[in-house]
């Protein structure tokens, strides 16, 4: 890349303003990320309160949260990890795919179940 006054940077050179700029711009969110990872255990908890009904009861108390925490970390993975995209994403979608796994074979299959555990 050429500067003003004609010289060529370096492409390392570029690349680490680059990514100084980068970090600027989401220290902000860099700080939130670990407060968003402290509140996983009260989301488990609000979600143990919310299915106190059916098809959950029928659970034992051990399998009800499954592997949800997994799925919530993931999200908040998904938007604030320094990780590449693609590793963000496919690390949420394989804890969705092992939680709607795990909850076919505990026989949770109705739609209605499926939207109530997305809310």
């Amino acid at each position: 890349m050429s500067t003003p006054d004609g010289t060529v940077e370096p492409v390392v050179v570029v690349a680490k303003r680059i990514i100084t700029a980068r970090d600027k711009e989401v220290a902000h969110f860099a700080q939130l990320y670990p407060l968003l990872l402290a509140e996983v255990e009260e989301i488990l908890r609000g979600w143990d309160r919310s299915v106190e009904q059916l098809p959950w009861t029928r659970l034992a108390e051990s399998e009800r949260q499954n592997d949800l925490g997994s799925v919530i970390t993931r999200v908040i993975d998904c938007a604030m990890s320094s990780s590449g995209r693609n590793q963000r994403v496919t690390a949420l979608v394989d804890a969705a795919c092992n939680h709607g796994e795990s909850r076919q074979r505990q026989g949770i299959l109705d739609v209605d179940s499926i939207f109530s555990e997305y809310d």
